[in-house]
């Protein structure tokens, strides 16, 4: 969607959507530090591929920040900052004031090579992450980033609820034909019998 070298890339939408491998990104393939990427909107909605991202190949890693109202819904999708090589820092990703953070085999990364690694922050009213998805903030030589969810985790497997593997088998009650034909000029109802007699 769209890209910067360095410096500051701002987006102000209402609702921002990538899909199918498109990306927003603010990323420096020479010796340059990456950018910094600041996202406002109502609700971000990735998948299929989606991305928020800002990488360096040697420099100091871009910071990402979002803001949101409502949703960030991630759907095998990411946000990363990174650092490909060299002493750079990894950059930061802080993601604040949205009702709803949801990760589904997504990732939210912050790496570094050889120098420190971002943080990432996550300030939401609910978060809910599924079991394959990803928060790292880690350097492959320095030391790793520190990630804080401020938000009460909702565990999806938690939420699932077991049936007893046990089941009910219904059967028919037997009729006594016999008794009702040995005297057919009377109709008996007994709560035992499911059926009325046959008549001759």
């Amino acid at each position: 969607m769209g890209s910067g070298k360095g410096g500051y890339l701002f987006i102000d939408t209402h609702h921002l959507t990538l899909s199918n491998q498109s990306a927003v990104s603010a990323n420096s393939f020479g010796i340059g530090d990456a950018g910094n990427l600041q996202i406002k909107t109502n609700q971000i909605t990735l998948a299929q591929g989606g991305e928020i991202t800002s990488a360096a190949a040697q420099a100091v890693g871009g910071n990402i920040r979002i803001s949101a109202s409502t949703l960030i819904d991630l759907q095998d999708s990411k946000i990363t900052t990174s650092v490909h090589g060299g002493k750079g820092n990894g950059g930061n990703i802080t993601i604040e004031h949205p009702n709803f953070v949801i990760l589904d085999k997504s990732k939210i990364v912050a790496q570094a090579d050889e120098g420190y690694g971002g943080n990432i922050r996550i300030a939401a009213e609910q978060f809910i992450k599924s079991p394959d998805s990803l928060i790292s903030a880690s350097s492959r030589l320095g030391l790793d980033g520190e990630v804080r969810i401020d938000s009460p985790a909702v565990d999806l497997d938690a939420m699932l609820i077991l049936l007893p593997g046990g089941y009910v088998e219904a059967q028919l009650k037997k009729c006594n034909i016999k008794e009702e034909l040995d005297n057919p000029n009377t109709f008996t109802v007994k709560p035992r019998l499911m059926s009325p007699p046959l008549l001759k």
